[in-house]
């Protein structure tokens, strides 16, 4: 796990930055708008624990109800957080402090607060309403942070804030946790300073919500079809007459897994734009804008190939290569030649992150559990 001097978000890594009095989340104004402001907007999770040293969880399944989300505002070199609007300060990863939970009778037992961006909370909800999700509910997302983080509490070294550590194995493999899964270079999460040679590239800490000109900027990236490519008369036919079901699904199918960079052309590009349209981390592309590259194409007499551009969209986000730790190479879109603004990069990083945890995916398990009959040992894995 990552030892820090400042509160971080347990979902992204990214630290949870001081308030400053110029800039409103809520704020519409682009003046008021900064790309790296988005940090600065907080929450903090109140919600059940259970200590490595106790029984665990009887269930791995929380009511969201148990869990009280609080906008909230990070101090620097400090494990505490400020509630708003009440202006309680409260400690993150620490359990049951006297004052720290409203009306909570330690007797039910005890509770800790975790801190992550509203950005990130934002996007957790989106990514609940994906089939691809393991995470349904605000009670699966805090099962997974809170049992991450008293798994990695274990070590007697640590203290709070921390970032935990989550699994780098694939699923249907050996769990072997570590950072990697975070996507970001260690020297990121270590330090608030830019640790690549070119700070334009710490995409992680721009705004994965509010990016401007992302569809403008993304279809820059299309190319005309070569004519040669296109797929034959007979796949369309028989495409083209399927049910309009069977055809969503299909559309459905696509845009909820990662996709290989091989276009196989064996599929109209129309349903390839479809696709696109219903990328899920993209719910914010400009129609508008989608309507003029049409048109274009309709004018210039070509077809665009959206095939390629969905396929580079959709493709996996990689761990960092750290063999070099003074040139870590991190994953970027550039890497399959697609062209975004660097909050698109974020967005897509963030959202693999939720994809892939589900409750207790660290494994963690009490020694007290077969004492006191915990069924903490049941794991939900990916397949679930």
């Amino acid at each position: 796990m990552a030892d820090i001097a400042d509160p971080i978000c347990t979902i992204c890594a990214v630290r949870l930055y001081d308030w400053l009095p110029e800039y409103t989340p809520e704020e519409q104004d682009p003046l008021h708008w900064h790309p790296h402001s988005w940090r600065e907007s907080v929450l903090a999770l109140d919600g059940p624990t259970w200590s490595y040293d106790e029984p665990g969880p009887k269930s791995m399944a929380v009511p969201s109800d148990q869990v009280t989300i609080y906008a909230a505002r990070a101090t620097l070199r400090s494990r505490e957080v400020s509630l708003i609007p009440i202006g309680r300060s409260v400690s993150l990863q620490l359990e049951n402090l006297p004052g720290q939970h409203e009306s909570h009778d330690p007797v039910s037992g005890k509770r800790w607060y975790l801190g992550i961006h509203s950005a990130c909370e934002k996007i957790a909800r989106r990514v609940m309403q994906s089939p691809q999700a393991h995470i349904r509910t605000i009670g699966d997302l805090w099962m997974t942070l809170e049992r991450r983080c008293v798994k990695s509490a274990w070590d007697a070294t640590i203290f709070p804030p921390y970032l935990p550590k989550l699994p780098d194995s694939r699923p249907g493999e050996q769990i072997k946790l570590g950072l990697l899964r975070y996507y970001i270079p260690r020297c990121a999460i270590y330090t608030d300073e830019g640790c690549l040679d070119d700070p334009g590239e710490d995409w992680w800490d721009y705004d994965p919500l509010s990016i401007p000109r992302l569809t403008t900027v993304l279809l820059s990236n299309l190319e005309q079809l070569n004519p040669s490519t296109t797929s034959s008369g007979q796949i369309e036919h028989h495409i083209d007459s399927l049910p309009p079901e069977i055809k969503d699904r299909i559309i459905t199918d696509l845009v909820h897994q990662n996709l290989s960079l091989n276009c196989e052309y064996s599929m109209p590009q129309y349903l390839w734009k479809q696709a696109l349209l219903r990328v899920p981390f993209l719910w914010d592309i400009d129609g508008e804008v989608i309507e003029e590259k049409i048109q274009e194409a309709k004018q210039g007499g070509f077809e665009w190939n959206w095939e390629k551009i969905t396929r580079q969209l959709l493709t996996e986000v990689t761990v960092v290569d750290e063999e070099d730790e003074d040139e870590p190479v991190t994953w970027n879109y550039a890497r399959v030649g697609l062209i975004v603004p660097p909050g698109m990069c974020n967005r897509r990083r963030i959202w693999q992150i939720l994809i892939e945890m589900y409750p207790n995916d660290v494994d963690m398990v009490h020694d007290m559990d077969e004492t006191y009959g915990s069924d903490s040992r049941v794991l939900v894995g990916y397949g679930a």
